[in-house]
């Protein structure tokens, strides 16, 4: 999940807006990774990466290419499959 943080802003053709938004969800993406076995909600990750709750499911939706909320369930499935191996 964090390697998925990694991988945006590759590429240098973006405006700075842009990159503004890249990095206010990968603010996101890293709460999402600390906290994602306690009960997080939209506004929390909304506010780790200082926007609001519209602002973050669109930005997760142009971005990423899912909710947040879906996101983190992802997070949790992933994380639990690993502990099974």
């Amino acid at each position: 999940i964090a390697s998925h943080a990694e991988t945006i802003g590759k590429e240098s053709s973006y405006t700075d807006k842009y990159q503004k938004d890249e990095l206010r969800i990968k603010k996101a993406l890293f709460y999402i990774e600390r906290n994602y076995g306690s009960a997080v909600t939209l506004e929390e990750i909304a506010a780790s990466a200082s926007v609001s709750t519209s602002t973050c499911l669109r930005l997760f939706s142009a971005i990423v290419g899912t909710t947040p909320v879906n996101y983190l369930m992802n997070c949790r499935l992933q994380k639990a499959a690993e502990e099974l191996q």
